[in-house]
């Protein structure tokens, strides 16, 4: 996922590596949070986009 955002980018990085799909053999110890991790970030987009869209 591409994020404009650098909040979005920020809590994307935080996601371990085997959910950023950057290294196949880490395993996750804690799923739940790299899920929420996406959600907060996918928010983060939603309101940059939104944002971005007032200004135009």
């Amino acid at each position: 996922m591409t994020y404009y955002s650098e909040v979005a980018r920020r809590v994307w990085e935080k996601a371990c590596n085997f959910h950023r799909g950057r290294d196949p053999t880490h395993v996750c110890g804690n799923p739940a949070a790299c899920e929420r991790r996406f959600r907060e970030a996918d928010a983060a987009e939603r309101r940059w986009i939104s944002f971005q869209k007032t200004w135009k």
